[in-house]
């Protein structure tokens, strides 16, 4: 696990936010979360640009939902071309469904909106990672199990995030839930091929039962990374408390 770990968090990050504001605190935040390497931009070409001549390979990338020097989209797609693998989350104060569809359709495998506390920081991340590594999980014959089924839970995660975005069309919502309720239907018949009957019925019980418990994704190696994390800022927590119980 702390090889994982260790890992996990020295992968390069990329944050790109033009609001100063938001671009500090999500700094500190993925600080505070133990990300070691943190590069951070303010515009969309000043990424392209970071990317390009940075001799980090940056694993997971934040950025603007809006224009700044570059439209969204555009980014993405040149973030793209130079490495398909990237994770690409998603910044947005006031996101609306049918913006957020457009993106992840076009390859963002997440989003974050406010607040930008440390859990949601985190959980987009560990989220971004754990789309990214289906299909390499799916290849190791002892993860298969755990990986179909993520892919089921994960994009009912995502279809449930989205409808409860906002939106000003009501008839192009339905399109966009129409179209990524048909993505959890794929998943699932994906699970349904791979696994036997009683595998699938066994793995999909254990998952909902491991989301229904207090340490929900506990079971899987990223939900083991977040409650190890959550642990050791707790410690850290409670030492600050206690040094200034004693300072007192």
């Amino acid at each position: 696990m702390d090889n994982f770990k260790d890992k996990f968090l020295n992968q390069p990050v990329l944050l790109q936010a033009f609001d100063e504001k938001s671009n500090n605190h999500i700094r500190m935040a993925l600080g505070e979360l133990g990300f070691l390497k943190v590069i951070r931009v303010s515009t969309h070409l000043d990424a392209i640009a970071k990317i390009k001549l940075s001799s980090l390979k940056f694993k997971t990338i934040l950025f603007d939902a809006y224009k700044t020097d570059l439209e969204p989209l555009d980014f993405i797609h040149k973030v793209k071309e130079i490495d398909d693998k990237t994770n690409l989350i998603v910044l947005s104060d006031k996101m609306h469904i049918e913006d957020m569809f457009h993106l992840l359709k076009q390859g963002a495998v997440g989003f974050l909106v406010p607040p930008f506390t440390l859990d949601a920081i985190e959980r987009s991340i560990i989220s971004a990672e754990r789309v990214a590594s289906i299909d390499s999980d799916i290849l190791r014959e002892n993860n298969i199990s755990e990986a179909v089924v993520e892919a089921v839970f994960n994009n009912f995660e995502m279809l449930g995030r989205l409808m409860s975005l906002e939106s000003g069309a009501d008839n192009l919502k339905k399109v966009i839930i129409k179209e990524r309720l048909e993505l959890f239907r794929e998943s699932v018949d994906v699970a349904k091929s791979v696994l036997s009957k009683d595998d699938y019925v066994e793995s999909i019980m254990n998952r909902c039962i491991e989301s229904a418990s207090k340490g929900s994704n506990k079971l899987t190696r990223l939900g083991r990374l977040r409650k190890e994390l959550a642990e050791q800022r707790l410690r850290k927590k409670e030492l600050k408390d206690k040094e200034k119980e004693e300072n007192l």
